[in-house]
């Protein structure tokens, strides 16, 4: 099976006597779908993995999800597109506190 997690870090599980480790989009350059890592287990990993761990947020909210091919998950990170983690990169310009320099790079404002 493939398993497809729009995080940006690798999460592991333990299942059973072993730990089964998701790839997050930021570790796995392998994949064919963009900000999302890829990652091939058994489908009776799968099984007892989703069946152990169907509480937690990445694998209740769909950013952790299986897909049967490439197709389908790119159909899948389509419907999910909008959908955050909670994890994106913070925009610069629209934290406060933050101000660019004249050399265009970003620098926190001194506070007083």
């Amino acid at each position: 099976m493939i398993i497809y997690s729009k995080l940006p870090r690798s999460l592991d599980f333990i299942v059973g006597d072993e730990v089964v480790t998701i790839h997050g989009n930021q570790i796995d350059t392998r994949s064919q779908l963009p900000d999302h890592g890829r990652t091939e287990i058994t489908e009776s990993v799968w099984e007892a993995l989703s069946t152990r761990y169907k509480k937690h947020p990445a694998i209740k909210k769909g950013h952790i999800f299986v897909a049967k091919n490439d197709k389908e998950a790119t159909a899948r990170a389509h419907e999910m597109a909008s959908e955050k983690t909670g994890l994106e990169q913070l925009d610069p310009a629209k934290v406060p506190g933050i101000q660019k320099n004249d050399d265009d790079s970003v620098r926190q404002q001194a506070r007083k």
